[in-house]
């Protein structure tokens, strides 16, 4: 139970320190005005002001601590069902329920329906990828939190539609999966250096 314990303390917190780095990504490259340059016109101009908003920063480091949550699976020898389940439903069950049962209008739709549980079946299959590098583990947690602001956060409370705000422009999509790339890649980081225990 301590080793548990040690181990999602540092997921969590690994998590949370990607999420902070994607708040410097997301600040300081679209003041380049590389984004712009894209055609994007999403709100991903709303980052330019996260890196000094203590409640956005906030916000994103614990959202990456609960992504965090999925370095654990790598722990497990086997493709175990019963450690695996409890991690994804932490992490996403919240999302499944609001959209499913309580968000008319996006349960209204069922091609949303249909992608969100795709979406969610593709976290499932996360152990496939269990036993690969720390560094790609790290990139395909990011564009797996990328791809959860692009077809849930996006849709729901920036009201950009489906497929990620794809008609906000076309660098939109782009973005959103590199600043997420920022956030696995130091997470994974951080919680390969910190050494968890098997």
């Amino acid at each position: 139970m301590e080793r548990m314990l040690r181990n999602i303390a540092i997921v969590f917190t690994g998590g949370a320190i990607g999420g902070f780095f994607t708040t410097v990504a997301a600040t300081l490259i679209p003041a380049t005005g590389i984004v712009a340059l894209t055609g994007s016109q999403a709100k991903i101009a709303v980052h330019e002001g996260w890196l000094l908003d203590p409640v956005a920063n906030y916000r994103l480091m614990v959202w990456g601590g609960f992504f965090g949550l999925f370095f654990l699976f790598p722990l497990f020898k086997t493709w175990d069902w019963k450690k695996w389940a409890p991690i994804v439903l932490v992490v996403v069950g919240p999302y499944l329920v609001y959209l499913l049962f309580i968000d008319s209008e996006f349960s209204s739709s069922p091609i949303r329906v249909i992608v969100v549980l795709l979406y969610f079946a593709g976290i499932m299959a996360l152990p496939l990828v269990r036993n690969t590098k720390w560094w790609v583990y790290g990139l395909i947690i990011g564009v797996v939190a990328g791809s959860s602001s692009l077809f849930i956060m996006f849709p729901i409370k920036l009201g950009l539609g489906m497929f990620g705000g794809a008609a906000a422009g076309p660098g939109t999509i782009p973005w959103v999966i590199v600043f997420n790339l920022f956030y696995g890649i130091t997470a994974a980081y951080f919680i390969n250096k910190a050494k968890l225990i098997e």
